[in-house]
């Protein structure tokens, strides 16, 4: 898992953070549920081609039930920066 932060001059920087984000079900059919160590602020998932597909703000849940299953990586938001997280839907 990656974590990046932007610092006081706007640079981001990469983190490493073990644990930090849990996403579960993996694989999902329904919805993801996602628990962090601080407030979500928003959820983003995106296909292969790199298009968002789905987004949810301030929530801990993220619908996928009208997706395709495949592989997607879902980006969470808190207070604390940002992580990227592969993740797959299953029908």
């Amino acid at each position: 898992m990656i974590k990046r932060k932007a610092t006081e001059d706007g640079v981001e920087g990469v983190i490493a953070e073990a644990d930090a984000v849990r996403i579960y079900p993996i694989p999902a059919n329904e919805v993801f549920n996602v628990d962090a160590p601080t407030a979500i602020n928003k959820l983003e998932l995106f296909n292969i081609r790199g298009e968002k597909v789905a987004e949810a703000i301030n929530a801990n849940k993220l619908n996928v039930s009208e997706l395709p299953q495949g592989v997607y990586i879902m980006q969470v938001e808190t207070e604390e920066g940002m992580t990227s997280h592969k993740v797959s839907i299953s029908r």
